[in-house]
């Protein structure tokens, strides 16, 4: 028996066109209905306005809300929504050492660094690194959301770094060039061959659940979750029940209660009737 289940978004919950559809819709529907007091968490690397946006969509397609909880940046932010707002629970923002020997490893390299501010008004981005790729990415991309980086910016703190490199062998070097540096002080994730995600070490979405369930009073062995990145895989060890999606690493899969063997449009709800088929209503041990 589950009471909460833990989604990531991208590549889990939403479509490859970002958006939740249709099968996925269904799916949940018929989860929710079967154990009406079911509650779902959202767990991503977003900033809190993609993702409120998300949690919003998601609590409109039921006549209550679902989601009482989500985190974001990776997990360095966790929200409890109340009277429809959402209220912050705890942050984790990098030492300010951690951001300048990230700077300036990045920019050695000629990657570029998005690091994510805490800041509830834009700008919320700041840039840093490659100037050429990070004026592409403010005036194509981004425009009025990012900034250029400067001193002032590690005042307000700074939740996550993405960095960027147009080369997957540069960015395979730097990324052991930062798990050296750094060692076990804060998290390194390799997403891609052209990206990098740095949080602090305590900023994961393993943390993120245990404090919830703590808060809540709810058990790890009634929670399952889905993912398909190497920041799920934190999830994955607290969580009793893990779905893995078809295309997730490796590792991930290892470590996953079962994983979706889909790669259409239907490998995020095969996992949701999975789950009402099995473990929504079966006895916990």
């Amino acid at each position: 028996m589950i009471d909460l289940l833990g989604l990531d978004l991208d590549g889990t919950l939403l479509s490859k066109t970002k958006k939740i559809n249709n099968p996925s819709k269904l799916a949940l529907t018929n989860l929710i209905a079967k154990k009406p007091s079911l509650k779902v968490m959202i767990l991503t690397g977003r900033s809190v306005f993609s993702t409120l946006k998300h949690v919003e969509k998601l609590n409109s397609l039921f006549k209550k809300p679902i989601v009482d909880y989500f985190c974001c940046y990776g997990g360095a932010k966790l929200y409890q929504i109340e009277a429809n707002k959402p209220q912050e629970r705890y942050k984790f923002c990098l030492e300010n050492s951690v951001v300048e020997t990230t700077f300036s490893i990045i920019k050695k390299h000629r990657g570029l660094c998005l690091a994510y501010l805490d800041s509830y008004v834009s700008p919320y981005l700041c840039l840093a690194g490659n100037k050429l790729l990070g004026w592409f990415t403010k005036y194509f991309w981004y425009r009025k959301r990012c900034v250029f980086f400067n001193q002032n910016h590690l005042k307000q703190g700074i939740l996550k770094i993405s960095v960027y490199f147009l080369s997957a062998k540069r960015c395979k070097k730097v990324y052991e060039i930062l798990k050296n540096t750094f060692q076990e002080k804060v998290n390194v994730l390799s997403f891609s061959n052209n990206l990098i995600e740095i949080t602090h070490h305590d900023a994961n979405k393993g943390y993120a659940i245990e404090y919830m369930a703590k808060r809540e009073q709810l058990s790890l062995n009634r929670i399952a979750v889905i993912g398909d990145s190497w920041n799920d895989y934190a999830m994955f060890k607290k969580a009793k029940y893990s779905f893995a999606m078809s295309k997730s690493p490796s590792q991930l899969k290892l470590i996953a209660t079962n994983t979706s063997n889909k790669t259409n449009r239907y490998r995020f709800s095969t996992l949701l009737n999975l789950i009402s088929e099995t473990i929504i209503n079966q006895k916990a041990d």
